[in-house]
């Protein structure tokens, strides 16, 4: 549930190895304020490839202006300090993917959660005004895998609309 969520960002920020990949539309710097930065730092100097992907278009399918997405993807000062860090670590990728509504979270292969909460623009603060957020942690090795490929792909990539859901149900007959 909601007030969960920042346990497993916050347990992938101190944990992680090899591997930490977070999908979120929106970035805000009451999230990635000073505690966030300097662990991001400590997996970055560990070696730890890090990879964050973020961004919602501007407008509708039709090119019309949609006014529930006028707000911002990025905060100033949070998109100034992640920029920071990419170019000064060559293992963090800080990408703009385009219009992506996933929110999901991967360390390592030891967990992945895909979920409705906004990992990077919300605090999930169970003292605050509570949200109806669910997520669905996995937990099983070749799930977790699969989900940190499909997220890679899509920061490698960006979307690119109903192409790609067309080519993944072609993919998806084929095997």
């Amino acid at each position: 549930l909601c007030h969960e969520h920042p346990q497993f960002l916050k347990k992938a920020l101190l944990s992680a190895k090899r591997k930490l990949v977070i999908v979120s539309p929106w970035i805000r710097d009451s999230v990635i304020d000073w505690p966030f930065i300097a662990s991001l730092e400590a997996l970055l100097k560990s070696g730890v490839e890090v990879s964050i992907g973020y961004g919602i278009e501007k407008a509708d399918a039709n090119g019309r202006r949609n006014v529930a997405n006028e707000k911002p993807d990025i905060s100033p000062r949070a998109e100034a300090d992640l920029k920071k860090l990419a170019h000064m670590y060559k293992n963090f990728h800080f990408v703009y993917v385009g219009n992506t509504h996933r929110k999901s979270l991967v360390c390592d292969d030891q967990f992945a959660v895909v979920t409705s909460f906004n990992w990077l623009s919300y605090k999930g603060d169970s003292r605050g005004s509570p949200r109806d957020e669910r997520g669905i942690v996995f937990r099983k090795k070749h799930h977790v895998e699969r989900l940190l490929a499909e997220e890679l792909e899509l920061l490698g990539k960006g979307y690119t609309g109903a192409s790609r859901a067309t080519a993944g149900k072609a993919a998806r007959a084929t095997n």
